[in-house]
């Protein structure tokens, strides 16, 4: 019954044989709280028909771009806002070495310990870009 609610892409997750992703219901309520923020502001704003969210991920907030659009576009497919478009930004992190001040992107939470690229320095980084998730935009009617 499940699979008739979720369609698209979507339906790819509920198949037989096929795991939900690692942390696939931390993104289900991240993508019902992102729902809940936008029909409060359409409600304050007087508007009735969701064309789109515009969406940033970054690559450290702990939360899979492709886990949360697979939940948002569910959530919507089964509301009011069906049809509405989705984009999620993906941001690779930034960081910036402690030794040398060379400013470098990793790609997962696993890398933010590999050596800089720059002067091998294992000292520390600050972390400059990829921890944020926002919602961007609304586009509406």
């Amino acid at each position: 019954m499940a699979e008739k609610q979720i369609n698209r892409k979507g339906a790819d997750y509920l198949k037989p044989g096929r795991a939900l992703p690692r942390f696939a219901m931390h993104e289900a309520s991240v993508a019902a709280d992102l729902l809940d923020i936008v029909r409060q502001e359409m409600d304050h704003r007087g508007l009735k028909h969701l064309l789109g969210l515009r969406i940033t991920c970054g690559r450290l907030s702990c939360v899979s771009a492709e886990v949360l659009r697979f939940n948002l576009e569910a959530m919507l497919s089964n509301s009011s806002f069906a049809g509405a478009r989705v984009a999620i930004e993906e941001k690779p992190a930034l960081l910036r070495c402690s030794a040398c001040g060379r400013e470098f992107s990793v790609n997962s939470h696993e890398s933010l310990l590999d050596p800089c690229p720059a002067c091998a320095s294992e000292a520390g980084r600050k972390i400059l870009a990829g921890q944020e998730l926002r919602l961007e935009s609304i586009e509406a009617e």
